[in-house]
């Protein structure tokens, strides 16, 4: 009889109430434990969700960014092949005036040469003829 004296039955009770104890604190432990390993879990995996989660928008917007880069290239690239090409036409147009303009004034000063030649042929020939005139008035004088 291991629990017949009063002190040892009451030491006896509180061993197997100790011992109840020990075994519903660690049952409560594992219990809690497991909840931790759970809630942990959740939370990675929460976590890891987010983070796929805000990644995928980052790449998103990486993408929606170099193709508005890329637009945004070649819409300038499209705007200053335009304005070079009005710009060529723009100094063809001035090239073709300038020649027009180089045509005209030297085709004004050819009129102008010619104009003057004429004259000077005219007034060579007057001269001419004066001195031809003053020759024929005065025969054997050298001049008038």
């Amino acid at each position: 009889m291991p629990c017949a004296h009063p002190l040892v039955a009451r030491r006896c009770l509180v061993q197997e109430e100790l011992e109840k104890v020990t075994k519903q604190v660690s049952e409560v432990k594992a219990t809690y434990d497991k909840q931790l390993d759970d809630l942990r879990a959740a939370n990675t995996k929460q976590l890891e969700d987010t983070r796929a989660h805000y990644e995928k928008q980052l790449d998103e917007l990486r993408s929606q960014s170099e193709r508005h880069v890329t637009d945004t290239r070649s819409l300038q690239g499209r705007a200053l092949e335009d304005a070079r090409a009005e710009h060529e036409k723009q100094l063809a147009d001035v090239r073709s005036q300038a020649e027009a303009q180089g045509a005209d004034l030297r085709a004004q000063h050819e009129r102008h040469v010619a104009d003057m030649r004429a004259a000077y042929e005219k007034q060579l020939s007057d001269l001419r003829s004066q001195q031809v005139g003053c020759k024929a008035a005065v025969p054997g004088r050298a001049g008038c």
